[in-house]
């Protein structure tokens, strides 16, 4: 058995204490700390830690911390304002797509996509045949849908962002 040297034996103390070291590492650390005052009064504060820390009691909240939270949520407001430009993007979309189709296209656009859709649903629940290949028309359709789907998404952000609680105003907090 080898003879550790403090800078050897030091960051086996923690291992040694878990039980977590070979036999013959345990057998070293133990001789070292027989013969080693530094090193055993180290082994001691790492015995003393997890006994240390189950006498730790949690403090106790105030009772009208829920109450006050609860309010401050309450007072949070967010603009009504915000979502005027994901209906924009609504309206953008069938503009884009009146243009291209014409409203007689546009009608037979919107029946054409809703049963492809359906075909789709029908697929994925196993009542219809595998659906051909979209057309373009569907691809333009899902195009729009998903930029409206990422707009009302950063529009999200941006509301959640640019909102703040009351009491948190500038010059406060």
């Amino acid at each position: 058995m080898t003879q550790l040297t403090c800078g050897q034996a030091r960051p086996l103390l923690e291992p040694y204490v878990d039980g977590s070291l070979d036999g013959e590492t345990a057998a070293a650390v133990r001789s070292h700390l027989a013969g080693c005052a530094d090193c055993r009064n180290q082994h001691l504060e790492a015995v003393s830690i997890p006994a240390r820390l189950r006498a730790l009691t949690a403090p106790e909240p105030p009772s009208d911390l829920l109450p006050s939270v609860m309010a401050a949520v309450a007072r949070v407001r967010r603009p009504r304002f915000a979502w005027g430009p994901l209906i924009l993007e609504i309206g953008l979309c069938a503009l884009i797509a009146w243009y291209l189709s014409g409203l007689a296209g546009l009608s037979a656009l919107f029946s054409y996509t809703s049963g492809e859709l359906s075909d789709v649903v029908g697929w994925g629940l196993g009542t219809t045949q595998l659906p051909a290949a979209p057309s373009l028309d569907l691809l333009l359709v899902l195009a729009c849908l998903a930029l409206v789907t990422v707009t009302g998404y950063h529009l999200a952000l941006i509301i959640g962002a640019t909102s703040e609680p009351s009491g948190r105003r500038a010059g406060q907090g």
